[in-house]
């Protein structure tokens, strides 16, 4: 079953906030982005993945990262996702048109903040992995991800391939 055929939610924008690293090693952010866009796209081209966190409380996601971990390794093993890395290639290629992984925005401050547009449930489920935290504005309307340092954050996305 691909994307398309399962409601998702909406598109919005979040922001992701990096702790404060004192250098960021290029690399390391390239490989964190590729690999977020990767978990994004393998949950957008399995569905069955997210629907366990129906309704989508992006809270209550966001504060329980193990389970959100557990449920993924579980689906992995039960469809037998292939995490080679040509599949991880196949899903960062993937063209999702309008439901694909967007920059909006790169702040160059510290910390270094980068905006993305996206399905907000498969952006709250891909930086929770990576070890973020979800945050919802209600006067603002937006949404903030708080992130461990980069090489930390990668290093937890690149955990669900081990399953």
């Amino acid at each position: 079953m691909g994307g398309e055929e399962f409601e998702f939610g909406e598109i919005n924008e979040l922001k992701i906030i990096f702790d404060k690293d004192k250098k960021i090693k290029l690399s390391d952010l390239s490989a964190y982005l590729y690999n977020l866009k990767v978990v994004y796209t393998s949950l957008y081209k399995n569905p069955k993945s997210v629907d366990k966190f129906a309704p989508w409380d992006y809270n209550k996601i966001s504060q329980k990262r193990a389970n959100v971990v557990q449920t993924l390794f579980d689906f992995s093993i039960s469809y037998d996702i292939n995490w080679t890395f040509q599949a991880r290639n196949s899903f960062f290629n993937s063209n999702l048109k309008n439901n694909d992984l967007y920059i909006e925005k790169i702040e160059k401050s510290s910390p270094l903040a980068i905006t993305v547009e996206g399905i907000l449930l498969l952006l709250t489920v891909a930086i929770v992995i990576s070890g973020g935290k979800i945050k919802y504005n209600p006067e603002t309307g937006s949404f903030e991800a708080e992130m461990p340092p980069i090489a930390e954050g990668l290093k937890k996305l690149k955990e669900l391939y081990k399953s």
